[in-house]
């Protein structure tokens, strides 16, 4: 402690011999990680090998300082491992994140991208691929014995909520029924029920805690071993792929395209964590959510240019992805939330970065190695989930088509409120192994736990799927044609990405389609078909992705005028069964609407980026 003080006392003497001054710092912190290793004491050898590295760092000194980073590094793991809650282990990466930011940026300067891109990998996700790591130590489903009493509180808990939340919505629908008085006091019931729904919500979270506390990884301590290098490039299974491992620093943005041969770097300049953070909350995020409206679709071409030009990605494409036709993509930061598929670009046979390459997206590496290890299903029974709030009837037509082509059996085809329930959709999950949601769901941008898929008669959220009770080795492809499953804000500076989509993949899904934001029912509606059609025609999840976006977006009024007419006729008659009035007039505005698509029949009515480009591959192609 002596010696680490002391060589803090001289690296901030500015008096005398500077340079002295350093070497006598530099003398004094070497000496004092004699004793702080980061195996005996790592919360102090990660201060004074970080101290150690900064200063290194300062003087252009890279090899030395890397050599300090490193023991940094092993001490943040270490202490990390030693953690038994998810909470502090973030903390101890979000506190150290620089460390690994220095180190990346130092092997850069050394050209050693190797070495670069595995820390980049190494700092992003900790927590998803602690979960994944966990789930998949039960890859069978087995419950542990000790977590069983605080799964079915947890269950209990979110009945708790869900009961709660139905009466803010009974009492809302009536509250205009209430004199002025009475009205008053409704309102102090609303805000009471509201306040104890959040009570009720972190109790559950406590209980969510200590179901994480009981797991193999966290209870045991188990260090899950990052790749390296040789291990990123085994993830590549074809010459023409390419890795895209996005890392933005304080300063820039960093691309590393990695290949089976070759390891390469593309450096945007100036587009640090602030400002691209900034331009894309300014200009993407915050008006979605404060006004999501035409306003914001119409924006979506410039802002999307933008990202394209601050990533100078005609310049990546010229200089490095020549002879490539597919990339894997793993987003840093705020670029989690941008449809990469959509990004403009200036070639000669395409107009958008998703056009010319196939593009599978992965929260990191090392997930994609959780999905690939899990390989390919033989048998694959299909499973639908749709309209589950009655006001969805587009995806009635839908269950319909996929009902017929993959000959789906009665009791794997849960529709409306009565039969799309939470309970039934946990048992849907565990008959069939490919599942198709045509539901509503929701982000919760407060507390991402609470995101959801809502069903008939509740919810089920993304802390529960990734609970024990949803460990499905049998799972292999998850659709989730709903808003905002693939929607996530990163936690911090940790790049951790929680969504709904992350937690079918940690439930154990080989692959997951997803969306970026709330989706347009007729065009989600179109692009399923066109994508399953391609999926029984033989083509692979990513490359049906991508034709079925290119139909929606490049197909006239004219050329979709079968499909049209299929809906038209589809719902006309859904409408003359029913008796209800409400249905009848839902119907008949989306008759309506699809009629006035229909008339221009050059039109190309989906051609916006925001009808096809927020859908995301994530996991097996």
């Amino acid at each position: 402690m002596t010696q680490n003080n002391l060589a803090t006392a001289y690296s901030k003497r500015i008096k005398g011999n500077k340079r002295e001054n350093i070497e006598l710092a530099i003398a004094a912190y070497s000496q004092a990680l004699q004793v702080r290793t980061p195996e005996a004491f790592p919360i102090v050898c990660l201060q004074t090998a970080k101290n150690l590295g900064n200063l290194r760092y300062q003087e252009s000194n890279w090899q030395l300082a890397i050599e300090a980073y490193t023991l940094a590094i092993e001490a943040v793991e270490t202490s990390r491992s030693w953690s038994t809650n998810d909470e502090r282990r973030q903390e101890i990466i979000s506190e150290a994140i620089n460390v690994y930011e220095n180190i990346i940026q130092s092997y850069v300067n050394l050209k050693q991208y190797d070495k670069a891109i595995e820390y980049a990998e190494r700092s992003r996700s900790r927590q998803l691929v602690d979960l994944m790591a966990s789930n998949d130590l039960y890859n069978q489903g087995e419950i542990p014995q000790e977590v069983k009493p605080y799964l079915d509180e947890f269950y209990r808990l979110q009945a708790e909520i869900e009961q709660k939340r139905q009466y803010l919505k009974s009492d809302n629908k009536g509250s205009e029924l209430f004199c002025n008085h009475l009205f008053r006091y409704l309102l102090f019931l609303l805000n009471e029920t509201q306040l104890t729904i959040q009570v009720v919500e972190e109790k559950q979270k406590q209980v969510w805690q200590n179901i994480r506390s009981c797991d193999e990884v966290l209870a045991k301590q188990i260090k899950v071993d990052h790749l390296e290098f040789h291990q990123l490039q085994s993830l590549i299974k074809s010459p023409h792929t390419a890795i895209l491992s996005f890392y933005t620093t304080s300063q820039h943005t960093h691309v590393f395209i990695l290949t089976q041969t070759d390891i390469q770097i593309h450096t945007c300049e100036q587009q640090n964590h602030q400002d691209l953070k900034k331009f894309i909350f300014e200009n993407w995020l915050k008006p979605y959510y404060l006004e999501f409206s035409e306003t914001w679709i119409n924006n979506i071409p410039d802002t999307l240019q933008e990202i394209s030009d601050r990533l100078n990605i005609n310049k990546l494409i010229d200089t490095h992805l020549q002879d490539i036709q597919e990339l894997i993509i793993a987003p840093h930061l705020y670029l989690h939330l941008i449809p990469f598929a959509a990004l403009p670009i200036n070639c000669e046979q395409s107009s958008f970065f998703g056009e010319k390459f196939l593009i599978r997206i992965v929260p990191s590496c090392q997930i994609l190695e959780f999905t690939q290890k899990r390989g390919e299903l033989d048998q694959l029974n299909h499973g639908i989930v749709e309209n589950a709030s009655d006001d969805r009837h587009i995806t009635s037509f839908l269950g319909e088509e996929l009902t017929k082509s993959f000959q789906i059996a009665p009791e794997n085809r849960l529709q409306g409120t009565q039969q799309a329930t939470t309970n039934n959709y946990r048992q849907l999950v565990r008959r069939v192994q490919v599942l198709h949601s045509i539901h509503h769901a929701s982000f919760d941008i407060k507390n991402p736990l609470q995101s959801a898929l809502e069903l008939g008669d509740g919810e089920i959220t993304l802390g529960e799927l990734l609970t024990p009770g949803w460990r499905l080795h049998e799972l292999s492809d998850v659709f989730l044609s709903c808003c905002e499953t693939g929607l996530g804000l990163p936690q911090k500076l940790t790049d951790d990405i929680l969504t709904l989509s992350a937690g079918f993949l940690c439930a154990g899904a080989r692959n997951v389609i997803s969306t970026l934001w709330s989706v347009d029912a007729l065009a989600t509606t179109l692009l399923c078909l066109f994508y399953y059609q391609y999926r029984q025609a033989g083509e692979n999840r990513t490359k049906a992705l991508q034709l079925a976006q290119t139909d929606l977006r490049s197909k006239t009024a004219q050329e979709l005028k079968p499909q049209f007419k299929k809906i038209d006729k589809y719902l006309w008659r859904l409408q003359q069964k029913s008796s209800e009035t409400s249905t009848i007039e839902q119907i008949d505005n989306i008759l309506k609407n699809l009629r006035s698509i229909g008339q221009d029949h050059q039109q190309k009515p989906f051609e916006s980026p925001y009808y096809w480009a927020g859908f995301i591959s994530q996991g097996l192609r």
